[in-house]
Order: C-alpha cells, then structure tokens, then sequence
C-alpha cells in the first residue's frame, strides 16, 4: 500500500467490503493496514 495512491486504496477497501457483503457479513467491517503500518494515504 506504500506506493498506490489514496483512490486505489479507497477503491479496494470499498471492494473488499462489497465482497465481505455479498458472502452474507453483517456486522461491522474493521480495517487493519499491511504489518499495522499507519500510513498518511490510510487516513
């Protein structure tokens, strides 16, 4: 996730949700970076 930009990495967490809720999830979607790794694009 270091290099991809903040759109790329808001359109695969907003992917990555439609896809946890297709499989039937509904409870609350919890985010956590690569390695825990705060990153200013994750912000």
């Amino acid at each position: 996730m270091i290099l991809m930009s903040p759109q790329a990495v808001r359109d695969e967490v907003e992917r990555t949700d439609a896809a946890i809720r297709e499989a039937g999830y509904e409870g609350q979607i919890c985010f956590r970076p690569p390695c825990g790794k705060k990153l200013f694009v994750l912000s």
